[in-house]
């Protein structure tokens, strides 16, 4: 074993062409450069450069702290402790340790593990095993091939392919997240904002702005304080929380458990297979819209049957969130100001997140190619500017990403406006339809839908308590009044499965025909009801006494269950 000294001046550089065995570079007091390597190894001193031609033993190296150490090629493990002078990697067959160094660029691979620890930034293409990073400035990472763990990262981080798990730890206002890709798992808390293209697992993120994914195989958990949380598609369940409601995600495979204070000027749209449990905080200023496969649960929520369309408003309702949903909906919270519920506007509804199902899963999902191809092309280009263009290209590339989106939100915001009026003009039109203005002769009444339900239960009530045929008579009545039932409402749209992108929703249903009068309508269907003889003789009635059927009107209206004018008309229509 020799030990060989090398004097150097202001700029010295310590380089490694090809060792065969381990790399220990530590720092020293001294001006110089010492080695210790074997007696028939070779080095020598260009200038302030000192160059090991090869090294077929151990290599142990001390240097000043100011050394820009350079590895062309180490075929074992290499640990460098100290060195702020920048730390340049070609390749690294085996472990590489690094702590408490300055720059790291490692411009070709590492074959085996890579630790950093203390380092004011790192530059890497492509790792084959894990790497493991804490108490670092920022990171562009090329490709890892292993699980990836940073921790306590103050600046940027941007990768292409994580083919592992994935964890980033930041320290808060100044880290910004951007990657193409992870194969396993991903958690990332305490940064300003994500922008990732595929998740192979599961997802458990944690940002103060915007979160922006293209696809969650597993699960997902998205925390935002003030931002925007929008993917293209979340295999199982989804838990979010939101400080403003501004959510958008195509396609949700499980259930849904979200809470928000949701503002004005937000907008949300999800489409959901399973259950959704929706917990809106006080404050909230939205309008609910969903459609529903399953219950719907809430205080004071006006809901009649399953797949219809629900509309809940909250404060003054300006902020907007639609919702499809495959099974249950339970709105915790406080109460709606009001609801609604009805099955007529839902087809435009299904076509409007069809729509956004389409521009989220294209948008984001193609985050990923752009970054990987991007980010490869100047992670391989060996320059001392390498992360400042790294850098760069992740902003423009999020640039891109953010502007098609906004072009995105203004059409869906249009699409939404013009639904909405279709939607309203449609709920007048039912409106009017469910009001009935029959005429007997020179008289007329004015009924609607829910008048007609309490002649019902009025009658039911009477039969309980001991009038007879009162049912049998109420019944008769308004069937003989010709009234049109409904169409029964349509099945909901079942929502995507996982990475689909949401169906178009079957044709809403056709109105029934309208019934022939003799007269114009005031308003909604009107009705005439004429006693001629019928030109066919009628089938056999079943029998009946319309005398106990009058008897038991009668006894309606003096108990004053019905009005005398209710009676007048219910008698008029039994003949």
């Amino acid at each position: 074993m020799a030990t060989l000294s090398f004097p150097v001046g202001e700029t010295p550089r310590l380089v490694l062409a090809n060792c065969a065995s381990d790399i220990s570079v530590k720092v020293h007091d001294e001006r110089s450069i010492v080695l210790k390597l074997d007696s028939d190894d070779s080095a020598e001193q260009q200038g302030d450069d000192v160059v090991v031609s090869r090294a077929s033993d151990d290599l142990t190296a001390l240097v000043p702290h100011d050394t820009q150490v350079v590895i062309r090629n180490a075929h074992s493990d290499v640990n460098i402790m100290g060195v702020d002078g920048g730390i340049w990697v070609d390749l690294a067959q085996s472990d590489l340790v690094l702590r408490d160094v300055g720059v790291v660029q490692i411009e070709g691979q590492v074959g085996g593990d890579a630790h950093v620890l203390r380092a004011a930034e790192l530059m890497a293409k492509h790792v084959r095993g894990d790497i493991q990073i804490a108490h670092i400035g920022t990171v562009s990472v090329g490709t890892v091939d292993g699980d990836c763990h940073i921790t306590d990262v103050a600046g940027r981080v941007t990768w292409g392919h994580v083919r592992g798990d994935l964890e980033i730890g930041g320290r808060g206002q100044d880290v910004a997240v951007v990657g193409s890709s992870v194969g396993g798992d991903c958690e990332i808390h305490e940064v300003v904002s994500i922008e990732l293209s595929d998740i192979g697992g599961d997802a458990k993120l944690r940002a103060q702005s915007d979160i922006r994914l293209g696809s969650v195989g597993g699960d997902l958990d998205a925390r935002t304080a003030q931002g925007e949380i929008a993917a293209g598609s979340v295999g199982g369940d989804a838990q979010i929380m939101s400080g403003t409601g501004a959510v958008r995600v195509a396609s949700i495979g499980g259930d849904l458990d979200m809470e928000t204070t949701f503002a004005a000027s937000s907008l949300a749209q999800l489409v959901v297979s399973g259950d959704v449990s929706l917990d809106l905080r006080d404050g909230s200023d939205v309008t609910v819209r969903a459609t529903v496969g399953g219950e719907v649960h809430g205080r004071k929520i006006a809901t009649t049957s399953e797949g219809e369309l629900i509309t809940a408003t909250y404060g003054e309702g300006i902020g907007k969130l639609d919702l499809m949903v495959g099974g249950d909906l339970d709105l915790d919270g406080k109460a709606p100001r009001s609801s609604s519920s009805g099955w007529g506007a839902w087809a435009d509804f299904g076509r409007e997140m069809g729509q956004l199902g389409a521009v989220l899963g294209r948008d984001l999902g193609r985050m990923g190619a752009e970054l990987g191809r991007d980010l490869g092309r100047v992670l391989s280009n060996q320059s001392a500017q390498w992360a400042d263009r790294a850098a760069e290209q992740a902003e423009q590339v999020s640039a891109r990403i953010q502007e098609r989106l906004r072009s995105a939100e203004d059409e869906i915001k249009r699409s939404m406006d013009r639904a909405a009026r279709e939607a309203e003009r449609t709920a007048r039109e039912s409106e009017r339809a469910a009001r009935v203005t029959v005429r007997m002769g020179d008289r007329e009444w004015r009924f609607d839908e829910e008048r007609l339900e309490r002649l019902k239960q009025q009658a039911q009530d009477a039969a309980e308590s001991g009038i007879a045929s009162a049912v049998e008579a109420v019944d008769r009545a308004i069937a003989g009044m010709g009234m049109p039932r409904p169409p029964a409402p349509p099945a909901p749209p079942a929502p995507p499965a996982a990475h689909a992108a949401p169906p178009a929703p079957p044709a809403p249903p056709t109105a029934p025909p309208a019934p022939e009068a003799a007269q114009a309508p005031m308003t909604g269907v009107t009705m005439r009801i004429d006693r001629a003889e019928p030109a066919e003789p009628a089938e056999p009635a079943a029998p009946r006494d319309i005398e106990a059927e009058r008897a038991a009107i009668l006894r309606m209206i003096a108990e004053g269950r019905i009005s005398p004018e209710e009676g007048d008309l219910l008698l008029e229509a039994l003949g």
